[in-house]
């Protein structure tokens, strides 16, 4: 395992197939643009960046009223019909 800055990657040009990045640009500044580009400079031709991140601010009621978890559940479940 290997520790690194996500803007300095310490890896040769065209390394890797696929670079997996998760839960890492949400907290990054804006213009992403350092990390997306070190992304790109390890990744061999036609690699695959994949990117997941979460904002889960609408989860920020702590504790969740009962009701309203219950709702939405129930909303959730009527979707997924």
């Amino acid at each position: 395992m290997r520790i690194a800055d996500v803007t300095r990657l310490p890896f040769d040009d065209g390394s890797f197939d696929a670079v997996w990045s998760a839960n890492v640009t949400q907290y990054l500044p804006d213009p992403r643009c350092a990390m997306l580009s070190e992304a790109r400079r390890v990744l061999k031709a036609g690699g695959l960046l994949a990117v997941k991140d979460t904002e889960d601010s609408a989860f920020a009621l702590h504790p969740i009223p009962p009701l309203l978890l219950w709702r939405l559940f129930d909303v959730l479940a009527a979707r997924a019909r």
